[in-house]
């Protein structure tokens, strides 16, 4: 498979381009094929140590935008054949905050008119779990609101660009009311070219680059673009 290094520079000028655009790095930033992975080592142009190096590289311009790097299972196949963290050495060479299994973020934004912020919680973490069917795909990302309770949830596995936005009820118990609110539920992508294991195994071409999280600072909503 070919990293599409065009559309990925495009994105890279795109988060530059303004000073409150920002992005979070959640797993399978090399591909690391190995012996035992699904793909075969030479589908591999370059090797995993250089994929590192590589990633490394083009990330860096990057090091002030990123809020958090997550382990994804590519890199987690080196930590469980050789104990290394592939991903904790990247987020150490890009100076970014890491965390191997998931990330909560409180974000603080504009101003109410009690004078205090917008507060958004974002949850994210690599997912699990596989399906070729958009469905399959959505179910797994959904399951993500049963572990814990915010107002954005990140995942990647699924290397597909989703966006769900269901409704949410909270009981307010001093005021004596329900309140409603929309949670997001988003999947991001990669830049990969089609081609190798995933045609192998019949899957379908997924839409490249980032997936966008928009957040407001005016009014409480999260919103996305697929």
């Amino acid at each position: 498979m070919l990293f599409n290094h065009v559309e990925f520079f495009d994105f890279v000028e795109f988060i530059l381009e303004k000073p409150n655009r920002l992005i979070l790095l959640n797993g399978d930033i090399i591909n690391n094929n190995l012996t035992n992975s699904a793909g075969s080592p030479f589908d591999d142009i370059i090797s995993p140590n250089d994929q590192k190096k590589e990633a490394v590289r083009m990330l860096l311009p990057l090091r002030e935008r990123t809020l958090v790097l997550t382990g994804g299972n590519h890199e987690g196949r080196t930590k469980k054949n050789a104990g290394i963290d592939v991903s904790e050495e990247m987020a150490e060479k890009l100076g970014v905050p890491y965390s191997e299994d998931e990330a909560l973020l409180k974000i603080a934004i504009g101003q109410r008119p009690n004078k205090k912020k917008f507060i958004y919680t974002l949850y994210m973490t690599h997912g699990h779990g596989g399906g070729k069917r958009p469905g399959s795909k959505l179910n797994n990302l959904e399951d993500l609101g049963k572990n814990i309770l915010a107002d954005i949830y990140i995942v990647g596995h699924g290397h597909s660009r989703i966006g769900y936005k269901p409704m949410f009820r909270v009981p307010d118990l001093r005021n004596g009311k329900i309140t409603e609110t929309d949670q997001l539920f988003t999947m991001s992508a990669g830049w990969l070219k089609y081609g190798g294991y995933p045609v192998r195994k019949m899957m379908r071409p997924q839409k490249r680059g980032a997936h966008p999280v928009t957040i407001y600072g005016t009014h409480k909503e999260a919103t996305t673009t697929i």
